[in-house]
């Protein structure tokens, strides 16, 4: 996913398809990563014709979400973007280029690199998570030095049968991810942390965050989340 041994390889979505009643849900995820002139001509990281390496993020995958919605209108096609600075929120290059993939046809935007969480924005009826921050990380991470929530989030997309239609939500569960504060045990957040989390992400998203909605909170044995509604196909 997001490398191969060609330009066309690298930037090939990873497919997932599942009987759920009498449908098959379709998914397509692209891989690919922010342009970085230290990356191209240092490492020559980037995949280029017959040359293998990383699906840059650039023209080429808004080509790919162009062709696959136009061949398969009902595919949820989600990029996973590799993008933005460490320890910082969005800027205004990823929010670019997230409006550029969503008019192409991107469904969902769920993004990663940034090593915390950043903003959580609605554009035209469809979500961007421009970063979802780290899992597990063998670094003691740099939250303090610069400032920066130690939270990242956890996805998972839920599927569901709503009488003939497949209803689509996306759950994020806030996780603590600054390993000198966990001795590098990620953890899922407190109730009060994740108070906390939502009050952040409403004021840099602009999001009313309610029990009811495009977003919702909830709550379940592993522990509090956020439910994006991704509509019904």
């Amino acid at each position: 996913l997001g490398a191969g041994r060609s330009a066309t390889e690298a930037c090939r979505p990873l497919r997932i398809e599942a009987p759920i009643g009498s449908r098959i849900f379709r998914m397509a995820i692209i891989g690919a990563y922010e342009y970085g002139r230290n990356a191209a001509e240092s490492y020559s990281c980037y995949a280029e014709g017959e040359q293998g390496g990383l699906c840059a993020l650039d023209d080429r995958v808004l080509q790919v979400v162009r062709q696959l919605k136009r061949q398969e209108p009902d595919t949820l096609v989600i990029v996973f973007p590799h993008w933005g600075p460490n320890y910082k929120w969005k800027t205004a290059l990823q929010a670019q280029m997230a409006d550029a993939l969503l008019q192409a046809g991107a469904d969902l935007i769920i993004g990663h690199g940034a090593h915390m969480l950043q903003e959580i924005e609605r554009h035209d009826q469809k979500w961007v998570v421009f970063s979802i921050g780290n899992f597990m990380v063998n670094s003691p991470g740099r939250y303090a030095k610069y400032q920066a929530p130690p939270v990242s989030l956890a996805a998972r997309l839920v599927i569901t049968r709503e009488g003939t239609l497949l209803g689509r939500a996306l759950e994020l569960f806030p996780i603590m991810t600054d390993n000198l504060r966990t001795g590098y045990q990620t953890r899922f957040v407190t109730r009060e942390e994740f108070d906390d989390i939502c009050g952040m992400l409403s004021e840099k998203g602009h999001l009313e965050l309610t029990r009811s909605g495009p977003i919702r909170l909830g709550a379940d044995e592993f522990g509090h989340f956020l439910r994006l509604d991704l509509g019904t196909v």
